[in-house]
């Protein structure tokens, strides 16, 4: 019945405020944790823990479209979770509210 879910604090005990760079450690850690698991601790439970589960953490109609597009090192690999998480590459676009962040940094 404990939310756990994953995020970051600051860049005094990490090298990024990357939630995706936590999950994939936790990955390396213990491969024996589903992958949707971990992408639910990364998103939907981050939400809940923040009291905004009703507006972000998922994709569904009437939520804000808070979403990462992250290609795969391994196009067509059969769990694209699992590639994602095991795979290198950041997100190449982010959208906050339905906007593409680009440009903005």
């Amino acid at each position: 019945g404990i939310n756990v879910c994953i995020g970051t604090d600051s860049l005094a005990s990490n090298d990024t405020l990357s939630v995706l760079d936590e999950l994939r450690f936790l990955r390396r850690l213990d491969p024996s944790v589903p992958g949707e698991r971990l992408l639910h601790m990364g998103t939907l439970a981050g939400a809940r823990a923040l009291g905004l589960a009703d507006e972000i953490g998922s994709l569904e109609a009437g939520k804000r479209a808070d979403f990462a597009v992250i290609l795969l090192d391994r196009p067509g690999a059969a769990d694209p979770v699992d590639a994602i998480l095991t795979g290198t590459l950041q997100p190449s676009a982010v959208f906050i509210g339905g906007q593409s962040m680009q440009g903005t940094r």
